[in-house]
């Protein structure tokens, strides 16, 4: 035993320091990847905490207040319509028990004059548009903004109609597949190989696994983005799983920077948790992080 860990220390050894100067140094096996944006400021739902969330409004308020980036959800009509919608069943949004793929667009009712932040119980946001917005109509209105989509359900045809409309508004570059779901990642780009994509669940959990396990330097990363929830999102109820959660994400927030870029910290790359990055005040209810075009990660709200 004594004989064979002469071989074993210095073999792991070696495999360590390998691995180490890899992940400081990732272009000696990684092309450097460009996107055609960058940002540091996303507005979940249009900024769901300022107006009633994923309306024009929402939208055009948003990009008023500087946002460089929408993140939204979509889900399709029965008629076939994409509408901007976060919940597919509308009893949250419009207090009616119904779906939006058993409505046609002229059935879809209006949101709440009122509505309860998610992730911010007690807090309401108002706005005068209650309509239900048409993926098409923030293509048209915002051709030049970078935009986040989260596609919830395993739904081709819907993917499909997102694709097509990404492509007619020749927008595949500065739009975003997102989803929790790997296999509905995959059908994602499957469908539009062009557009990037973020980490689902599951490929962040691998993320990890690769960093813990020294392999990451040596795999190479198809996403470009990492989104991830910060402790201020989360009830105090929650304020330990949510310190639990983010701690595990900042191992694969260090990597995704490292192994697309080369250069030390600095307190403007890791400083994503500090209020120069990041106003709670404004959109204290998820936050995500974007890689620049150098690869640093920036904080998003």
């Amino acid at each position: 035993m004594s004989s064979s860990l002469y071989f074993i220390i210095p073999a792991l050894g070696g495999y360590t320091l390998t691995s180490l100067y890899l992940l400081k140094n990732p272009h000696i096996l990684h092309r450097k990847r460009r996107t055609a944006f960058h940002c540091t400021h996303i507005s979940h739902r249009g900024g769901s905490g300022e107006r009633i969330e994923s309306t024009m409004e929402a939208f055009s308020h948003a990009v008023e207040q500087g946002t460089e980036m929408l993140e939204m959800d979509c889900h399709l009509t029965r008629d076939g319509h994409v509408v901007v919608s976060h919940d597919e069943n509308l009893l949250r949004q419009t207090g009616q028990d119904v779906t939006i793929s058993s409505l046609s667009l002229e059935e879809m009712p209006l949101y709440k004059e009122r509505m309860e932040v998610t992730f911010f119980a007690g807090h309401y946001s108002t706005g005068t548009d209650r309509k239900f917005a048409l993926l098409e109509d923030v293509f048209r209105k915002f051709p030049n903004m970078p935009i986040n989509i989260e596609i919830k359900e395993e739904n081709t045809v819907l993917i499909q109609k997102v694709s097509d409309l990404v492509k007619q508004y020749d927008r595949e570059e500065i739009t975003v597949w997102a989803t929790e779901n790997s296999s509905i990642m995959k059908n994602c780009c499957a469908i539009n190989t062009n557009m990037p994509y973020s980490f689902s669940i599951s490929r962040g959990m691998q993320l990890l696994l690769l960093f813990y396990s020294g392999l990451l330097p040596f795999v190479p990363l198809g996403e470009s983005f990492l989104q991830f929830y910060l402790p201020r999102i989360i009830n105090s109820v929650n304020r330990a799983r949510a310190n639990t959660f983010l701690t595990l994400y900042w191992a694969s927030i260090y990597i995704v920077q490292d192994i697309h870029s080369r250069g030390t910290h600095t307190e403007e790359q890791t400083g994503y948790l500090s209020n120069r990055e990041v106003n709670y005040e404004k959109e204290p209810f998820e936050t995500s992080c974007i890689k620049r075009d150098s690869g640093t990660l920036v904080c998003l709200q």
